[in-house]
C-alpha cells in the first residue's frame, strides 16, 4: 500500500517532525530508483502512525505490520540503533516502545534486550501503562474479539486520539463547530 501524505501527525499537536528525521534509502524497482524510508523509518512510521490513532478499526492489522517489520528486519545491522537514535530525534520514543510492547504481546516479537530496556525507558508511569494496557489489548485484537468493552475502549480511544492531535481548547471548538453544523444541516431538511 502506498502512504501518501505530508505530515505524519497534525503540526497542530506540536509533535509533528520534519520528514528530513526520518532517513531514507534508495531502491531499485522495476528499473526504477524510489526513495523510500529505512526499515528503522519504516517501523517507526508505524509505530507513530498507531499511537496517534483514534479510530482501531484495523488495529490488529495495523500491530500485525508492526510485529512483521521487526521481524523482518531484527537481523540488519544497526537496525535497532537506528530506530533509537530516529525515535530520540523525533521525539517518538513512547510511542515505539508502546507499539513493540503491544507487538510483543499478540505476537511474542523478539526484540533484542538491551533495546528493549531502552525503550522501556521511555513508557508512561504505571498507572497510566495499565490503563494503556488496558484500552489497546482491547483495541488492538481481531475484529471478531469484539466485546462490549472493546467499544467502550474505542470511544475512549477516539477521544485520545483526538487530544494527541490537538489541543483541548481547539479540540472543544472543533467538537462545538461539528456539532453546530450538523445540526443546522438537519434543521434545513
Amino acid at each position: 500500500m502506498l502512504d501518501l501524505h505530508h505530515t505524519i501527525v497534525p503540526p497542530i499537536s506540536g509533535r509533528a517532525p520534519a520528514l528530513r528525521d526520518f532517513s531514507t534509502q534508495q531502491v531499485e524497482f522495476k528499473g526504477l530508483t524510489l526513495t523510500t524510508f529505512t526499515p528503522a523509518a519504516m517501523l517507526l512510521h508505524s509505530a507513530v502512525h498507531l499511537m496517534f490513532e483514534e479510530d482501531f478499526s484495523k488495529g490488529f492489522r495495523d500491530i500485525s505490520d508492526i510485529h512483521l517489520l521487526a521481524s523482518e528486519f531484527t537481523e540488519l545491522d544497526g537496525f535497532w540503533s537506528e530506530l533509537i537514535e530516529q525515535a530520540q530525534t523525533t521525539g517518538f520514543e513512547r510511542e515505539v516502545g508502546l507499539a513493540l510492547r503491544y507487538s510483543q504481546h499478540f505476537f511474542a516479537t523478539k526484540i533484542p534486550t538491551k533495546y528493549s530496556t531502552s525503550f522501556n525507558k521511555h513508557l508512561p508511569s504505571r498507572l497510566i501503562l495499565w490503563v494503556y494496557d488496558i484500552l489497546f489489548t482491547e483495541l488492538l485484537k481481531p475484529v471478531d474479539c469484539l466485546t462490549t468493552k472493546s467499544r467502550i475502549a474505542s470511544y475512549t480511544a477516539l477521544i485520545r486520539g483526538h487530544l494527541k492531535k490537538m489541543p483541548l481548547h481547539v479540540l472543544l471548538y472543533h467538537t462545538w463547530h461539528k456539532i453546530t453544523v450538523s445540526r443546522t444541516k438537519k434543521e434545513k431538511e
